[in-house]
């Protein structure tokens, strides 16, 4: 990289200067104001007054996070890696399944304070709370270096962390919120290593301050370890956009040679990947291997295609008018200076940061524009994830950088009689008697329709008063404090408190106590109090329960909530018939509305719903856990499920395995049997005592996955896969011991890759810190 004017070495303390004023108690103070008025925004979550205290909705945050979280604290509490988890699909890799974050920071701080074996809601909501602080104080930190003012840098953090996107959707979708906060980490740490901001204006510096681009990398490892991918992929693209016009853009306004600069951008762009995806190894090492063996390792357009219908736009001014979410609404002020800088300031970052939020706007509608195409075609990663209204994360942090631009130029003309804050408060003025159109035509509107409260016009007359509300309020502080910076300054932000606070901080509260999501339901506790406690066996719930409830209650299910799972039993479940399945797995209980199986069996408890009733089926004939066979066949891949299905097989007899794989069997004399005695069971290990009068093939109904291990009498064998989706392993004539552990490579080589790159970059931080002495 060439000198430019106000460049630094790489030795410059790492110090918090935010373009030219340094940080100082103020900066402090407005961190400690977020920190409030999150506190606040979340009050019903947070209050010690259990008659006042809500929580979040049941869905997602409670049945897959929390559960997650469960197992994670369980055995971790035990001496124990997550790496198995037993209680859904019949047994699937936790560590793998991405969403998991075993070692995201934060969620080992939540189990760890939250406790192992009773780890509460309340203790999740805290750390999904926290979150929405840090999302205020990195996006406060970036703004204040971009625009040097504290009032624009806090407008900027209120936008981001209140508005529609990250108070809607994401707050059940807890990998999604934590992923997303990071962003203005990246983006700062990358700005503090590439551009000095002086006076106004800003230079790309050389050499590069690799510092600084040690931090974006460990930031953007945080974004891989939250464990959302999609996410994490728009965090990579909007990071690499910036980078681009970083040195692209002001580098050529610069004047900067244009043979040289290109070669160090590429290099420190590679610098941060590679250092968040070592940091990260551990974690995605292992979920890409699971992502190629489940039901997301293929999509197609149509799957994939999914967005915004065009209509959402009304939600940029009336939020909650087209659906419950409005993760478009960043606030009617915000909007408007985030339109007026781009449209008017016209600066090169105004220009960028407008560009992006208009082309992401575009590719959340996914297939509804044709602009979804060429990403899903040529971009790598758009054709691999859906719901591409996830995009609005980019929309709505785009507009608050551009509302905090807007901001500046509206503060620093607002002394002048007639400069630019007085054509934006007539604008606010002209679109507040717009707004009175609009509510006196819905106010007709749903007169005419009898005032019925499920008429679109109910909702749209409320949003059009509050719209005008909020117009009218802007414009009036305006004309009042257009003399008065200060005072306008302060009024205007409390009327995006305001706003944002009414709009959005009842969409994600659930008028009832944490606890009431997490109590055991009464169709668990008839099961666990029938079972047998001296056997292994498995649940068939048919939806009447939510589906991850296995994990926080130690019950083997058949199924599960995680939107991975091997595409292999994804077809077992598809194309078998359901006594096949059973049987094949192990299941004991059916949870149906079914008053009566195919099975024999008996009903152990009923309950009425509001639609029919569930009833709790326990069968009179399990299949066992594991068992011996002295009989395999040959079968192809593609015929194994059909073979499975013929009524005429018995797979307590026959075991059917991949050509070629077939193990030298023997057959016992006429009266002879073998036995099988389980002696040990944790997540990720099975013991067993085998006594067989020849040699045979033990079938466990566990599920094949790469990265079991299996041991006869201490030494290791091969692992087979029997019957399209289970464990096999031959057995010798005689008494053994079989146990089977779980021990990937994906997990040994990541944590490998995660602990050298962690070292290697701690020993960089080291070396310029000593240099700097």
């Amino acid at each position: 990289m060439t000198p430019y004017p106000g460049s630094t070495s790489e030795n410059e303390p790492l110090d918090l200067q935010v373009g030219e004023r340094r940080w100082s108690g103020r900066d402090w103070a407005a961190l400690a104001l977020l920190a409030a008025l999150v506190a606040l925004f979340f009050w019903r979550i947070l209050t010690p007054n259990l008659a006042d205290r809500a929580s979040f909705p049941p869905g997602d945050f409670a049945h897959q996070f929390w559960a997650f979280a469960t197992f994670e604290a369980r055995e971790l509490a035990a001496g124990r890696l997550p790496l198995w988890n037993p209680y859904t699909y019949s047994g699937s890799p936790f560590w793998a399944d991405i969403q998991s974050a075993v070692l995201y920071p934060l969620s080992l701080v939540t189990v760890w304070v939250g406790g192992s074996h009773d780890l509460s809601l309340y203790a999740l909501e805290v750390e999904a709370i926290i979150h929405f602080w840090l999302a205020g104080a990195w996006m406060y930190l970036f703004v204040r270096r971009l625009t040097s003012r504290r009032d624009a840098a806090l407008l900027g953090a209120l936008t981001f962390a209140f508005g529609g996107y990250l108070t809607g959707y994401p707050s059940q979708q807890l990998a999604v919120l934590e992923a997303d906060v990071w962003l203005p980490l990246v983006l700062y740490g990358l700005d503090r290593a590439f551009m000095e901001r002086r006076d106004g204006a800003a230079v790309v510096r050389a050499p590069i301050r690799i510092g600084w681009l040690l931090i974006a990398g460990m930031a953007w490892g945080l974004v891989l370890l939250a464990g959302h991918p999609q996410s994490a992929l728009l965090v990579g693209y909007a990071f690499t956009a910036y980078l681009a016009f970083m040195v692209l853009g002001v580098a050529r306004s610069e004047g900067a040679p244009p043979r040289r600069w290109p070669v160090g951008t590429v290099a420190a762009w590679a610098v941060v990947v590679v250092i968040g995806l070592g940091v990260a190894a551990v974690a995605w090492l292992p979920g890409l291997e699971y992502m190629q063996l489940s039901v997301r390792a293929a999509g197609f357009y149509d799957k994939m295609a999914g967005g915004f219908p065009l209509y959402d736009t009304l939600q940029f001014l009336l939020p909650g008018s087209v659906s419950f979410y409005s993760p478009l609404y960043v606030g009617i002020l915000p909007l408007l200076l985030a339109v007026w800088a781009a449209l008017a300031l016209r600066q090169r970052e105004t220009t960028f940061w407008g560009v992006l939020a208009l082309v992401a706007l575009l590719l959340s509608f996914g297939g509804e524009t044709f602009l979804y195409s060429p990403f899903y075609l040529f971009v790598p990663g758009f054709s691999i994830f859906r719901d591409q209204e996830r995009l609005a994360f980019l929309v709505s942090f785009a507009l608050a950088v551009l509302a905090a631009y807007g901001w500046c130029g509206c503060v620093r003309n607002a002394a002048g009689p007639t400069g630019r804050a007085t054509w934006l408060s007539r604008a606010i003025g002209w679109l507040a008697a717009g707004g009175v159109g609009l509510t006196i035509l819905f106010f007709y509107g749903l007169n005419g329709a009898g005032w019925q409260a499920d008429s679109p016009f109910y909702t749209l007359l409320g949003r059009s008063v509050w719209l005008t509300v909020i117009l009218g309020l802007s414009w009036g502080v305006m004309r009042v404090g257009v003399r008065r910076a200060g005072l306008m300054a302060a009024g205007l932000i409390a009327i995006v408190i305001l706003d944002l606070f009414t709009a959005n901080w009842q969409t994600n509260l659930h008028r009832a106590l944490p606890e009431a999501q997490t109590a055991m339901p009464a169709a668990v506790e008839a099961i666990r109090y029938d079972a047998p406690s001296d056997q292994l066996w498995r649940v068939y719930n048919e939806y009447r329960i939510y589906e991850n409830y296995g994990v926080p209650f130690e019950i083997e299910d058949t199924w599960g909530a995680s939107p991975l799972r091997l595409a292999r039993y994804d077809a077992l479940h598809r194309t078998l018939r359901m006594e096949r399945v059973w049987e094949l797995l192990n299941v004991r209980y059916v949870i149906t509305w079914r008053a009566s199986l195919y099975a024999p069996s008996q009903i152990i408890y009923q309950e009425p719903t509001d639609r029919d009733v569930t009833y709790v089926h326990r069968l009179e004939t399990p299949s066992p856990r594991a068992w011996l066979v002295y009989r395999v066949e040959e079968v192809a891949d593609g015929e194994t499920l059909a073979r499975l299905g013929d009524v005429t097989f018995d797979p307590r007899q026959t075991a059917l395995v991949s050509p070629g794989a077939a193990p030298s069997l023997g057959e016992p004399v006429a009266g002879q049997t073998g036995q099988v005695a389980i002696v040990e069971r944790a997540p990720g290990s099975l013991s067993l005592r085998v006594v067989t009068p020849s040699d045979g093939l033990l079938v466990l109904s566990e599920i094949d996955y790469p990265g079991w291990r299996a041991y006869l009498d201490g030494a290791a064998t091969n692992v087979l896969r029997v019957n399209y989706i289970l464990r096999g392993v031959a057995v010798p004539a005689g008494e053994h011991y079989v146990s089977l552990v779980f021990w990937p490579a994906t997990f040994v080589w990541g944590a490998v890759v995660s602990a050298l790159t962690v070292v290697a970059v701690g020993a960089t931080a080291l070396v310029i810190r000593l240099r700097r002495r």
